[in-house]
This record gives C-alpha cells, structure tokens and sequence, in this order.
C-alpha cells in the first residue's frame, strides 16, 4: 500500500511540475536605455542609472543617486553591487540587458546567458532575504565557471523569474 502512495505522490509531483513549466512562460517587456558616450552612466533602467566599469572607473564616481546601480567588470567576473535592493523581476531584466549589451560592445570575458543571470540574482536576493550569508549575498556576481548551476529552465519556470 505505501507502494502506491508513493507512485502517486511521485506522479503529482511530476504532473505539477509538468504544468508549471509549460503553463507558465513570463514575457519580458524590459524598458531601458543605452546611454551615449557623452553620458557617464552606460544606461538607464526604470528606477535609475547604471554605471559599469573597472575599479578605478568606479573610484572616480563623485555623485551616485541612491537607485543608481554599480556594475564592476574585472574581467574574471562581473559584480553588481548591493544587488539586493533590486527586488522587482523587471528592473533586474532590465539592468541584467544593459549589462548584456555592455558585454556585447566591450568584448568583455563574461559569457553568461540571460537566464542564468536572473536566476542566480534570484537567489542571492533570497538568501539575502534569509539572512544567510549576508555579506556575501548583498552583491550578485556573474563568474562564466558558474553557468551550469543556474542556467536551468525549469527551475526559472518554477521559481516563475
């Protein structure tokens, strides 16, 4: 009889799952901006300015709004600082395709696909959120080695990110 119970459990699990992943596919309208050279921000997204850059393009920043957003490129990765206060799914797409399209025209070593990039800012903000590990979750960084962990599609679906 547990037998059973099991096989059925299992199966409701899989069938949910099933659902959830075929019902659910969220469209990403981003809105953002790619700002010219003359601008010293790189863009702007809904809520603010995005400034990327190295170290010292960082340290020369005189005025920084407190939703402007910090990307740091060292090329071994890339980190968004204080990550966690970015809590809406569509202002992190919007800020994480600015950072694509920084990728993009600076030939820059990271690799990352979209969807993994959302997905590991999901859980750094989660974990911040919990209160583990706070001083290593409040910035999100994007390391290429990390892609297989959170590239999953279904765990996007689920989680719907």
């Amino acid at each position: 009889m547990n037998s059973i119970k099991r096989r059925l459990a299992i199966s409701l699990i899989i069938a949910s799952l099933s659902l959830t992943y075929y019902k659910y596919d969220y469209e990403y309208n981003p809105d953002y901006e790619i700002l010219d050279d003359t601008e010293l921000a790189y863009g702007r997204y809904s809520n603010g300015l995005v400034y990327i850059g190295d170290s010292s393009y960082l340290c020369d920043l005189s005025y920084i709004n407190s939703n402007d957003i910090i990307i740091n490129d060292n090329n071994e990765e890339i980190t968004i600082y204080s990550s966690y206060k970015i809590t809406d799914k569509e202002q992190r797409n919007e800020i994480i395709n600015i950072l694509k399209n920084y990728e993009v025209k600076n030939s820059t070593y990271n690799n990352r696909s979209i969807e993994s990039m959302r997905m590991e800012w999901f859980i750094h903000n989660l974990l911040y959120n919990c209160h583990i590990k706070r001083e290593r979750t409040k910035d999100v960084d994007f390391e290429n080695n990390e892609e297989k962990y959170y590239n999953k599609k279904i765990l996007s679906k689920i989680f719907k990110i």
